[in-house]
């Protein structure tokens, strides 16, 4: 799956990633990210996993009519959410737009799960019951990667001695707003939100998009609200702007863009985490090297099933909410190796 560069509609649709992802799938299920996209670009998902029941793709236009054809499908907030795991189906768009996905990974066998439970940390409700893979049979390597064990400390956005030139990269994120019914005053959560997004380091620009459906008088007095808190959070006037309606019916949308220098990176990839997000810098990297950095930086263990083969990735993005980041990891695998995100561990299967 080739990645694109990131709209302000895909945006939006990834900052409800978090929380509509525990909401809609089994806040437990693991998430698998083994699909490969061709076709339309126009189709290409900004975040496509299964959580070993149904399918769940966020589409980069969350406005664009979508349909599909090979498998049962329907609209379940951000998602379209694929019935069962068919290996393969057509997403068609408008037009002649088309675009395949496959699944590409590793399945665990029937005869090595069993249902469990497991409280999820990031979701304070009932955790529903999971599937994970029994002990592995003794042909089987079986790595893990202590989470408790201390990073290494690094500075990923540091300038890295050779004769490469550092480049810039730059990703966005979006604090969704609701006023209270003739409301045009922020709550205390709204401001802790837009707070703790404007003390990002790196920060390059604000955009505020109001609700469409809201008047003129209003959409003026609730936009004013909102850019006086961001100010008093240390924004400068000349960084806001104000040029279109959020995609989300009545709420306003804060778009944060966030550009940093990285250094060309050779040899061993370099990961970071923060406050959910990941960023990764790896050049023709170990793919197990990669996800050892990740799981060490997430505080979980990753558990390697089956017998390691090499596998070379190369990405490159900085501070991606962490679900469309194992997807990204993900779409770089050539071979057949499956990444998946369980309560507790991060399972890297071939």
């Amino acid at each position: 799956m080739t990645q694109h560069p990131s709209t302000f509609l895909r945006a939006i649709a990834l900052c409800m990633t978090l929380s509509s992802a525990s909401a809609i799938a089994q806040q437990n299920q693991p998430f698998d990210f083994s699909y490969s996209v061709s076709g339309s670009t126009a189709l290409r998902p900004s975040l496509i996993f299964n959580d070993g029941r149904d399918i769940y793709i966020q589409p980069s236009n969350p406005t664009a009519p979508i349909r599909v054809e090979g498998a049962k499908s329907s609209r379940q907030g951000p998602y379209v959410v694929i019935e069962g795991l068919p290996d393969s189906f057509v997403l068609f768009g408008a037009g002649k737009d088309r675009a395949t996905v496959r699944y590409q990974g590793v399945s665990t066998p029937d005869d090595q799960v069993k249902p469990i439970a497991v409280a999820d940390p990031h979701v304070a409700k009932p955790a529903p019951t999971i599937a994970p893979t029994q002990p592995t049979p003794e042909h089987m390597k079986v790595e893990t990667a202590i989470a408790s064990a201390p990073a290494e400390s690094r500075n990923p956005f540091a300038e890295a001695p050779g004769t490469c030139k550092p480049s810039n990269l730059s990703s966005t994120s979006n604090v969704a707003i609701e006023f209270g019914t003739g409301s045009t005053t922020l709550n205390a959560a709204g401001k802790q939100k837009l707070e703790a997004e404007a003390s990002r380091q790196g920060l390059q620009s604000v955009r505020i998009l109001t609700a469409a459906a809201d008047t003129a008088k209003v959409r003026t007095a609730r936009g004013i609200a909102i850019g006086n808190a961001l100010i008093q959070a240390g924004i400068t006037r000349e960084m806001l702007s104000h040029d279109g309606h959020s995609a989300i019916p009545g709420m306003y949308e804060i778009e944060f863009t966030v550009s940093r220098s990285v250094p060309c990176i050779k040899g061993s990839p370099v990961v970071t985490f923060d406050n959910d997000r990941l960023t990764v810098i790896a050049t023709e990297s170990e793919l197990s090297d990669v996800m050892y950095e990740v799981a060490q930086q997430m505080k979980r263990p990753l558990v390697v099933e089956g017998e390691k083969r090499p596998e070379i990735v190369s990405v490159q993005f900085a501070s991606v909410p962490y679900l469309q980041a194992l997807a990204r990891i993900g779409d770089q695998i050539k071979g057949n190796a499956t990444i998946v995100l369980r309560d507790k561990e991060i399972v890297l299967r071939y």
